[in-house]
């Protein structure tokens, strides 16, 4: 089994989508922030998104603002991406916005999101 190390100076990459698009925490901002774009992927079979952060301003892909020391998050609008997995997952998105912690392939630097393992909210525990 590979074992994922924490550090105590990195915040955990988490992203939140909801219906007009995806939000990446401060985690994922700092894995972000030496990319200009990012390529937003589905693999409906094995239910997993994978974003493709990009360096080249000339390669297709969602903008990602310019990002400094301020930046907080950030926020992609991505409608139809957001409708699309929406139907495929029955994540009733307008409804709701779904968080999801974010694995960082070391090698490729692709992130990973296994859609069967949303966050728990603080309401959803106490049901």
């Amino acid at each position: 089994m590979p074992i994922k190390w924490f550090s105590p100076n990195k915040n955990t990459s988490i992203v939140t989508i909801a219906h007009y698009g995806i939000t990446f925490n401060y985690g994922a901002v700092e894995h972000l922030k030496k990319y200009k774009k990012i390529l937003l992927g589905c693999d409906a079979e094995n239910k997993i998104l994978v974003f493709k952060p990009i360096k080249s301003e000339i390669e297709q892909g969602y903008e990602m603002f310019k990002k400094n020391q301020k930046t907080k998050n950030i926020r992609i609008g991505c409608k139809e991406f957001a409708k699309y997995i929406d139907s495929k997952f029955q994540l009733d998105l307008e409804n709701q916005s779904i968080k999801f912690y974010i694995d960082i392939d070391e090698e490729s630097e692709q992130m990973i999101v296994d859609l069967t393992k949303p966050i728990q909210s603080k309401k959803e525990e106490k049901k």
